[in-house]
């Protein structure tokens, strides 16, 4: 199997993207989105980013189903006029029709209380999703996604490491062979990924990739950030290739992963 991983960046680059996925539409079993806005209508008014995306990639990925979680509260990153209920973000897998889903579900990654308002965690990530997909070569987990953001910073804070604590604590209780991928908004050397490669190959790691990042991330420099995004496999997962794309068609590069 294949999946492709990629923070959507809300569409800002819609019609590459749109091209992007279609041109790996036949090649590719399972599509892990972030940063996915989700409206009913399509929304003129709407500036920075396509609202109704989720629409946009179903219609480009005809022979997928789609599974969807919104985001913990309301977001309109567009419109300075604030928040609109049409409008909310979140994350979608899209998983090719000949494959089997069994279960899906997911959670928010962190509590919001006095230590998230102090940590000035932008509320519309810390988001997980996942599907369970029964095959001939077993049970998989794929799970995607998008990780606490931070002004500023990808350290280590109280709700970064609660929410890799609730990622090992999720999948120690799983009996499934597993791919855990996604924009975590962590760096490479914090105590927040060591928690996940205790249980699980990093594959970012194992590949000696040295960014995720496009030339549309204006402060990757600034920052010297160059790795959001990671994926995370368990030791029964047979990876077969694992890669940074070059197709610029968002602020983040795709992963792709060949596996069984």
């Amino acid at each position: 199997m294949k999946l492709i991983s990629l923070n959507a960046w809300g569409g800002k680059l819609n019609g590459p993207l749109i091209e992007f996925v279609t041109k790996n539409v036949e090649t590719t079993d399972i599509f892990c989105f972030q940063e996915i806005y989700f409206s009913a209508t399509p929304r003129p008014d709407v500036v920075w980013v396509e609202a109704d995306l989720a629409a946009e990639l179903q219609k480009a990925l005809l022979g997928f189903s789609m599974f969807g979680r919104l985001a913990d509260e309301k977001d309109l990153s567009a419109d300075s006029s604030g928040a609109d209920e049409d409008v909310r973000t979140g994350e979608t897998i899209f998983v090719k029709n000949n494959l089997h889903v069994v279960e899906q579900g997911g959670f928010h990654t962190y509590v919001s209380d006095h230590e998230s308002a102090e940590e000035n965690i932008q509320p519309v990530t810390g988001n997980f999703l996942f599907v369970k997909i029964q095959s001939s070569q077993g049970d998989y987990l794929i799970g995607n996604i998008h990780g606490l953001w931070l002004p500023g910073s990808k350290d280590d804070t109280p709700k970064r490491i609660e929410q890799s604590r609730r990622l090992e604590e999720f999948l120690a209780d799983r009996k499934e062979k597993a791919i855990i991928c996604g924009d975590f908004n962590l760096a490479p050397k914090t105590e927040s990924i060591r928690l996940l490669e205790s249980g699980m190959r990093d594959l970012i790691k194992e590949y000696d990739i040295q960014t995720t990042r496009s030339r549309y991330y204006a402060d990757m420099e600034k920052y010297k950030d160059y790795i959001a995004d990671y994926a995370f496999a368990s030791e029964d997962v047979q990876v077969l290739n694992f890669n940074v794309l070059s197709d610029e068609v968002s602020d983040h590069l795709p992963l792709a992963i060949e596996f069984h």
